[in-house]
């Protein structure tokens, strides 16, 4: 036997489904998603995230001042 409170939660999620199937907006980002993952399989682009400069390419870098050639 399930509470109320179940009920009307499920026909909620149900409703709310159904809602995000019919909109043509979310079909258009779920289409874009697909693209950039393609795109990143290809090597193309690559996702955001953790991509700070390792301890030797940040500090170890070589300065010249003033220098004559």
């Amino acid at each position: 036997m399930e509470s109320n409170i179940t009920q009307k939660l499920q026909n909620t999620l149900k409703e709310q489904a159904q809602k995000f199937e019919a909109d043509s907006k979310i079909k258009e980002y779920e289409d874009a998603i697909i693209f950039f993952e393609k795109l990143v399989e290809e090597g193309l682009v690559k996702r955001r995230g953790y991509n700070l400069m390792t301890i030797d390419k940040a500090h170890l870098t070589g300065h010249t001042f003033n220098v004559r050639t």
